[in-house]
């Protein structure tokens, strides 16, 4: 069953993340719809452009099956879902939720984020340079639903700070597996 949003912007990414095109290797996913299809960047495997596109901005072909693909003009990301998407008061439900764990920083200028790892089991790592000094935020979801944070701010030294809780654990682990799962 094919569903167009109703509601364009809560929730529904209105970008694609290209910037994981290099970490993931052209043709392989850079985000997954919330319909669970795979979404590609700007090019094929092959680099090649995306070729008869559907009104979603997807297509299937190859391994991979049914896509979407990213564009740089409208409808940027997809025109609506091809997979099934449960709809309540005009809106895709569940929603993502996307609340902060920690209270916001000041904003680094020229700030340039050179990587980031991790996993749910051994925690996450960003890493980023600012005027040439390498610097990293650690944080990792403990069972009880807290994140301690360590900091490496380079030449200013390493801070660890107290964790902060948000939702249980079980929920975050809940809507990451949700994330990354793919239409059966």
């Amino acid at each position: 069953m094919t569903s167009q949003p109703t509601f364009w912007g809560t929730g529904v990414a209105l970008i694609t993340p290209l910037h994981l095109e290099p970490q993931v290797g052209k043709g392989n996913p850079v985000a997954y719809g919330l319909d669970g299809y795979p979404i590609l960047g700007l090019a094929e495997a092959d680099g090649s452009a995306p070729r008869d596109l559907d009104d979603l901005h997807g297509h299937d072909h190859g391994d991979l099956g049914y896509h979407y693909h990213a564009a740089q003009k409208y409808p940027y990301v997809l025109g609506g879902f091809r997979g099934e998407v449960v709809e309540s008061e005009g809106q895709v439900d569940p929603q993502p939720r996307a609340q902060g764990v920690r209270e916001a920083l000041q904003a680094l200028r020229g700030a340039e984020i050179t990587g980031f790892e991790g996993s749910l089991s051994e925690g996450f790592k960003l890493s980023y340079e600012v005027n040439g000094d390498q610097r990293s935020v650690g944080y990792r979801i403990e069972e009880d639903g807290t994140y301690p944070f360590e900091f490496d701010r380079g030449s200013e030294g390493r801070s660890k700070e107290r964790t902060h809780s948000s939702v249980p654990s079980s929920k975050v682990l809940a809507s990451f597996l949700m994330i990354k799962s793919s239409p059966g």
